[in-house]
C-alpha cells in the first residue's frame, strides 16, 4: 500500500509518499480497503505533526502492478504528533525510520527498510538533531507495524522478500530529500 501525504512547501502544497508491504489477508473489495485505511491512519498519524495531512491511500494486491484500490479524503487525516521542545524544519528536510532486515548487501553492509517523513522536526537550540520525543514516537509506531494483533486485520510489515524486519530506529539527525517542487539553486 502507498500512503500519500501533503505539506506546504514554498507556499504551495507538496505531496510525498511512503509505500509499505504488509503480510495479511488481501482486501476483498473497496469497502474492506477503506475500512483498513481508516484503521491504519491511526497508526500513521501518530508519526506525523499537524503540518502534514494524509490525502490518499493506494492498495495493491500485486506490489509490482497498478493499484487495485484507492481511498481519498480531503484530507483523510492530519498528523497528531506533538512537537513540544522542537520545531519544523523546511519541507525538503526529512527524518527517517528504519527497520533492520537482518540481511547484508554484497559489500557486507546491513540492508534496512527505511521510510522518510517530511518535514524534519529538530530539537530547539540544536537544528542538526531530531527531536527525541519524535524519535521515540516513531519507533513506537514502527514497532506496532511489526506486531500481529496491533495492526488492522493482523497485518505485519514485511520487506520486498516477504521477510519480517525488526528493531525500528529513528534518525538522530535530519536529512535533505528532494521534493518535486524543489527549485534549482541560482548559478
Amino acid at each position: 500500500m502507498t500512503s500519500v501525504k501533503s505539506i506546504s512547501y514554498r507556499g504551495l502544497p507538496e505531496e510525498w509518499s511512503n509505500s509499505y508491504l504488509f503480510e495479511g489477508t488481501a482486501w476483498a473489495d473497496q469497502a474492506a480497503f477503506e475500512t483498513w485505511c481508516e484503521l491504519f491512519k491511526v497508526v500513521e498519524r501518530n508519526m506525523l505533526p499537524s503540518a502534514v495531512t494524509i490525502t490518499k491511500y493506494y492498495g495493491y494486491l500485486d506490489p509490482d502492478g497498478v493499484s487495485d484500490f484507492s481511498y481519498e479524503g480531503s484530507p483523510i487525516a492530519t498528523g497528531v504528533m506533538a512537537i513540544t521542545g522542537g520545531f519544523l524544519l523546511s519541507g525538503d528536510t526529512a527524518d527517517w525510520l528504519r527497520w533492520d532486515t537482518g540481511k547484508t548487501g554484497s559489500t557486507g553492509k546491513k540492508i534496512y527498510l527505511r521510510k522518510y517523513f517530511h518535514p524534519a522536526i529538530a530539537a530547539t537550540g540544536t537544528p542538526d538533531t531530531s527531536l527525541a520525543a519524535v524519535r521515540t514516537a516513531r519507533e513506537a509506531q514502527g514497532a506496532v507495524m511489526l506486531t500481529s494483533g496491533s495492526m488492522p486485520s493482523g497485518y505485519v510489515l514485511v520487506d520486498k522478500d516477504g521477510d519480517s524486519p525488526s528493531d525500528p530506529v529513528a534518525s538522530v539527525n535530519p536529512t535533505t530529500r528532494t521534493l518535486k517542487r524543489r527549485g534549482k539553486r541560482p548559478s
